[in-house]
């Protein structure tokens, strides 16, 4: 399990430089796209960079994003929440590059999610969720990803819905999915995908192999559905605050 969580953890970290952020504006005058704007301003407010590193002063060895689910919540990869609780200082890194001390609340090791505690987490959106259910293959969808040193977050990339209901394994790893969207823009780990709206449609997980494939070809990415984020969330919540209420 520690091995399969360490090469996770490489995985979603590498990822990071394969996204070159893009500016919303880049779209304009593409019909499809027309909403990154709306759609990134939306979702940026409720996203976050999540960090583990030796000490409050330096850099990090572990990095992704999360996405703010509920007050002081940030819900992100179980692969990089297991990554940062190994190291000095796990943290969030706010907008305005504070970094806020974090532990692992609850997780879900089958659906490879985790929910983190922020306590000091200030006053930060929690995201809309959709129906990915209503989603439909080209469907145009934005992910935004945080940046890891602090500051505004980025437009990662546009595409659109290509495929529902994969099942996909991260190469090396051991760790299947069922039930994956599979879309070209640019999941990272623990990024939002989101619909027009700015609406959560799905949380990236990784490059990914779907079943039967033997390379991941370039520029597709799969997501945990929307539709089964919620309920996981809600259970984790709760896992969570009764935790809470008995220490």
């Amino acid at each position: 399990a520690c091995r399969r969580a360490a090469l996770l953890a490489a995985a979603a970290t590498a990822a990071l430089p394969l996204l070159r952020p893009l500016r919303a504006a880049a779209f304009d005058g593409v019909p499809q796209f027309e909403g990154a704007g709306a759609a990134f301003d939306s979702a940026a407010a409720s996203v976050v960079a999540v960090v583990g590193a030796a000490g409050d002063a330096a850099p990090p060895s572990a990095a992704g994003t999360g996405v703010v689910v509920a007050p002081r919540y940030v819900l992100t990869t179980s692969a990089l929440a297991d990554a940062i609780a190994a190291t000095r200082a796990p943290s969030v890194v706010a907008a305005d590059s504070r970094r806020l001390r974090v532990s692992v609340a609850a997780a879900d090791g089958r659906r490879g999610v985790a929910l983190l505690s922020v306590p000091d987490l200030p006053d930060t959106p929690a995201i809309a969720f959709a129906r990915s259910a209503a989603a439909r293959p080209g469907s145009p969808l934005f992910s935004v990803v945080a940046s890891p040193s602090g500051g505004p977050p980025s437009l990662a990339g546009a595409g659109v819905l290509s495929g529902a209901s994969r099942a996909v394994s991260l190469a090396g790893t051991g760790f299947s999915l069922i039930g994956a969207l599979q879309t070209d823009a640019g999941a990272a780990p623990g990024a939002p995908v989101v619909d027009a709206s700015g609406a959560l449609v799905g949380l990236g997980v990784a490059p990914a192999l779907a079943d039967g494939d033997r390379s991941a070809p370039d520029g597709i990415w799969f997501a945990l559905p929307a539709d089964t984020l919620k309920g996981v969330v809600a259970r984790l919540l709760g896992e969570a605050e009764a935790k809470r209420d008995r220490a």
